[in-house]
């Protein structure tokens, strides 16, 4: 960084008459973060796209840096002049009670063939794949909570899916199923969307999709 820049950005020898450049607050950041998760939730942003502007805006010192990465959202019109950002709090929510929609298209599809495996899925990430003859486990409870929408897809043949949960996730079946296939639910797997809503995706032919409770949290249930 060459010294006039320096000094342009710390403030120092900026005249009365250029714009002065103001610090961005928390409050500000955690604004334009509601607003993209709002797109989001709406379609308009794809998750990829929604990551790469999350960091932006986590990675930006000052408010003029924030107004582009919302311009060419409606979503965004909620903020006044998006210089001068209001806190998070005072923004409306979307329709929806759900503030993130995790999607499967958004991830990698993986392939299991004539195994098992484990498949441990993080926060801000959802799941996808393709099972035959062979059993995927995979680990929900860290990717859903409160306000999330969690859509997973599994195509399997001959094969099986289990999905562990947290308690209070609601479950929404939308798979197609063939031959001898189909989901069920163990201990208390289906709850009241306290903590997520997970969206099951795909076609079972001679397969199953089994969602239960992770291990840590299935003691309240026998």
């Amino acid at each position: 960084m060459d010294e006039e820049h320096r000094n342009r950005r710390y403030g120092e020898g900026v005249t009365g008459t250029e714009p002065r450049r103001y610090r961005a607050s928390d409050a500000e950041r955690d604004a334009v973060l509601e607003v993209l998760n709002a797109a989001h939730t709406a379609g308009r942003l794809r998750l990829g796209d929604l990551r790469e502007r999350q960091e932006r805006v986590l990675a930006a010192d000052f408010r003029d840096e924030l107004p582009a990465l919302t311009a060419d959202l409606p979503e965004g019109d909620q903020l006044p002049l998006r210089a001068s950002l209001r806190p998070a709090a005072a923004l409306p929510r979307s329709g929806s009670a759900t503030d993130l929609v995790l999607r499967a298209e958004d991830v990698r599809q993986t392939l299991t063939l004539l195994r098992g495996r484990y498949v441990q899925v993080p926060p801000g990430e959802s799941a996808s794949g393709f099972v035959i003859l062979g059993r995927d486990v995979v680990d929900l409870a860290a990717a859903l909570g409160p306000g999330i929408r969690l859509e997973v897809e599994y195509h399997a043949l001959a094969g099986s899916v289990r999905l562990l949960v947290l308690p209070g996730v609601r479950v929404v079946d939308e798979t197609r199923s063939g031959v001898v296939g189909g989901v069920s639910y163990r201990l208390g797997a289906r709850g009241d969307g306290s903590h997520g809503t997970l969206v099951l995706r795909g076609n079972l032919t001679l397969s199953s999709i089994e969602v239960r409770l992770a291990p840590q949290y299935r003691k309240n249930y026998r």
